[in-house]
This record gives C-alpha cells, structure tokens and sequence, in this order.
C-alpha cells in the first residue's frame, strides 16, 4: 500500500504498508499516524511531515520491525517539515524500529518534542526542536526516551544518532535516554547545541542524560557512545552531562556501560563545551558525570572538554565526577579538560575532579578504579581542584595523576590536589602514580594532600609508584621531587605506613 500527498493517514490492524513518498502538511491535527500496521522493508519514505494543532504531529504505534518512518528533509525546501502547537508530543513513537528524521522542526509541545518507548534505533539529525513541555510534565523533554513507571523499560535500543541539532527550552531535559532493560550498541550525541531557560521554575533538568539502570529481573547496557562537541548552556536545577550505569538491585545482573578496559568499547565524553549562565547564576549540578553504581561494569573517556576561550565554567557542584561504586569495575580518563568552576565561596567545597571508589550496598563491597587524570587546567574551584579518593569499602583505586595544572582553591585550608586511602570502615587499597602536577593551596596549606587511614601498612594500603620511603620525611621528599611545581607535599593523618606499588 502506498502513501503520499498531504493530510493524515492512519494505518490499522493487519495492514502491510510498503512505500510513502512526497510530503504531507496537515493544516490542523496529525500529520501521519500508523498505528497497528507493520512498515514494509522499502520503508515509508517523506521529504517532509508537517502539521500543527493536533494531539501529536507524528505517532509510529505497533509498526513491526520490517522497515521505518524516515524524513528525508530534501527537495527543494530543504526542509523535513515543521510539527508545532500540539496538545502532546510532537512526535510519538511506541514498539517502532528505525525512525529517522533529518531536517525536522518541532515548536512548542505540551509533552516532549519526541517520546519514545520500545523504539530500536533512531535518528534524529539537524533538526530544530524548541519549547518542549509547554504542559509542564515530569521529565518532558526536546528529545525524551524516558518512561520510568515500571523500572524495567526498555525505551530505546539498538543505535542511536542524535547530531547537529539545535534544542531549546524544555522543562526538562535536552536528550534523554533512560533504560532500564534492552542494550544501546553504539550511541552518537554530537555536535548539538543545547540550551535551556536560565530560571528554575521553567527548567528543571539536564543537557543530557544517557542512563542504564536494572532490577531484580535485567538491567540496561551501553556497549558503547560518543558524546562529544555539544554547547550546553544554563541548566540551572541539573547536569551538563549525566552518563550512569549500574544495577543498584544487588538480586540484578551487573550492567554494561563501556567494557572494562577495552580500546573500544568506551564512552567517550569528549570536546564538549559546558557552561551555566554565569558566575552568579550557575548550572545546577555537575558538568560531567560518568558512574556506575551498584552492579556493572564502566569505560569512559572524558578529554578535551573546555578551552582556553571556553572553559567548563559557572557550575554549582564537582565538575566533572568520575566514579566506581558499589560492585563495580571502572576504567576511566579525564584528560585535558579546561575548568574555570567559578564556585561560589564557602559553598561546601565542591571539587573540580572528582575520582572515587566506594560502596554502594555495604561496607564490604568491592569497586575496581583504575584512572587516568592529566593534562587538565583547573581554577576557580571552591574545594581540591582533584580530589582522588577510596573509601568505605574494600575498593582498589589505581590513579595516574600527570602534568594538571591546578589553582589554590578559593575558601578554606586545602591541598590543590589530594589523594585519599580509606577510613574507619572499609579496607581500601590504593596505588597512585603522581608526576609533573602543578599545584597550589588555600589557607596555608600545601599543594598536593596524602591521606592515608591509619598506619597499618596492609590496611587501607596507600602505595606510591618507585617510592622506597615509608614515613614522613621521605615521602614527602619523594613526591616533591616528582612534582617539583606541585607546591610541597602535606600527609593529612598517618605520617607513617604507605608502601610502594608499580603502575607505569
């Protein structure tokens, strides 16, 4: 069955539909509804859907896994169409494979511009999409696949490519994907421009959130992603970017969000470009978050993000987090990021570089951090411009920390860059490898901090790469003459128990 023309064309139970053609531009209502009937192999191929005024411009319910709604936003025009003023979403989309849109405008929605659930694969490229959640729904956003009622969703599956868009004031999110269940292959959220309301009240969200929870009975993958060159801007109640995984139901299978120690299957949050509005008005949360929590395991790659010209700038909590918690098996790096925080002073001390291990579920919880920090620029942060810790749990860390060049933080007396092993609880093990940082303190404190919990070398072990020394003087002397720049060395408890460990 063939389809073309304009208006709107609603499929029903039972129907094969084999080929689309042309445009279609409904003056009032639906543009194009298939619901119940499966999308033939040839695809239903459109220059361009519009409409206005309707319930949803678009809506792809029950179409069968054969074919896909694609908008080719060619011809003459240019253009995929504009959907806009609708009562719902401007796109909805329900058990449906492969749509894709190029071209497409979507303006003012009361729900999300597209809402998606079962959906494998989806493309959605250099598009427009502006003044989503006009309703004010929970998590309504430009681009939301988001259902969270049951906590065993599978929204969106397969691979996904979101790229040289522009998207604008939505309640909540700019991209949303937040699985429960199903496995993302290979995710591109690139080259977007993605900036939100500068209040509150009218934004509630986060540039982009790229989720893979579980439950008792599955959990979500992400084999792996490219998150880069993204402008994010404002987001005064959230996060520049959210990339989480883990199982946090200890009866769950672990979740996947990057392969441990792979070359590629990684997470790369790469030259992005992540600002609040300004130093008195900023961003909500974190700049970058890359974590798995609970059970799974995690491969990221955050580098290059921020300029000299355009740092990470104007954010309220840790810049940029990287974590392993729970039972969990972390690779990650943070490289050469640029960060002018401009924290607000006294406000608790939020970090520039976060790095940490500990537990989720208990005490004895086990996570695995092997991390790479270098190369970054960090200023303006109220708490330790890098803050690399294991704590609380019995947590191995491995931290390579080079050639970062770190500002005396703004308020209190604290090491530019500190390094934790353990605490009360727990039995922590920790082997750093600290070379060639630049560094400074606040409130007369040196530049670089050692903590080490307690002075039983087995215990809570802080093992230093090539270091002999064990007890003060000699370890500070050791790690003063890798780090001849890094403004001396402070041990913040035990002075004597660290140990040597070998981490190239």
């Amino acid at each position: 069955m063939a389809v073309g023309g304009s208006g709107l064309f609603s499929g029903s139970a039972g129907m094969r539909i084999t080929n689309g053609g042309g445009a279609i531009s409904a003056a009032a209502g639906v543009g194009l509804s298939v619901t119940n009937a499966t999308i033939g192999a040839a695809n239903l191929n459109f220059t361009s859907i519009s409409s206005s005024g309707g319930v949803n411009g678009i809506v792809l319910n029950n179409t069968g896994s054969s074919g896909a709604l694609v908008v080719t936003g060619t011809g003459a025009a240019a253009s995929g169409g504009t959907i806009q003023n609708t009562s719902s979403h401007g796109v909805s989309l329900t058990a449906t494979t492969g749509p894709s849109f190029n071209n497409v405008s979507i303006q003012s929605t009361a729900g999300s511009g597209v809402k998606g659930t079962q959906v494998t694969n989806f493309s959605f490229t250099n598009g427009t999409i502006d003044n989503s959640a006009t309703a004010l729904g929970v998590d309504e956003s430009n681009i939301a696949f988001n259902t969270t009622a049951s906590g065993t969703e599978n929204n969106l599956s397969g691979s996904v490519t979101i790229t040289g868009n522009t998207l604008t004031n939505a309640y909540y999110h700019g991209v949303d994907i937040f699985n429960f269940s199903g496995t993302v292959t290979n995710a591109n959220i690139s080259n977007n421009a993605i900036t939100s309301s500068t209040s509150t009240a009218t934004s509630k969200g986060s540039g982009i959130r790229l989720i893979a929870f579980g439950s008792a009975s599955g959990t979500a993958s992400i084999t792996k992603a490219t998150v880069a060159n993204n402008v994010i801007s404002n987001f005064p109640s959230g996060a520049g970017i959210a990339a989480q995984g883990g199982n946090a139901n200890i009866a769950g299978p672990a979740a996947t969000y990057g392969l441990a120690g792979d070359a590629i299957n990684i997470v790369a949050i790469t030259g992005n470009r992540i600002a609040g509005q300004s130093s008195a008005n900023r961003m909500g949360t974190n700049a970058i978050i890359a974590s798995v929590n609970g059970k799974g395991q995690g491969n990221f790659d955050v580098s290059g993000n921020g300029t000299v010209a355009n740092p990470i700038t104007n954010i309220s909590g840790n810049v940029i987090v990287a974590s392993a918690l729970g039972q969990t098996t972390v690779t990650a790096s943070a490289t050469n990021n640029v960060i002018v925080a401009n924290h607000a002073v006294g406000f608790g001390g939020p970090l520039g570089i976060s790095a940490g291990a500990s537990s989720t579920f208990a005490v004895t919880d086990a996570p695995d951090l092997t991390i790479t920090i270098s190369g970054n620029s960090i200023s303006n942060t109220d708490g330790n411009g890098i803050l690399a810790s294991v704590r609380s749990s019995n947590g191995i860390m491995r931290a390579k920390m080079q050639n970062n060049d770190v500002a005396a933080p703004l308020s209190g007396a604290r090491p530019g860059i500190r390094i934790d092993s353990g605490t009360s609880t727990g039995n922590a093990s920790l082997c750093l490898n600290i070379t060639g940082n630049t560094s400074a303190g606040s409130g007369g404190l040196l530049g670089i901090g050692l903590r080490k919990q307690g002075t039983n070398p087995a215990v809570n072990v802080f093992g230093v790469n090539g270091m002999a020394a064990t007890s003060s003087p000699g370890v500070e002397t050791y790690v003063d003459s890798l780090n001849p720049a890094g403004g001396g060395t402070v041990l913040l408890s035990a002075t004597s128990g660290f140990t040597n460990c070998a981490l190239p």
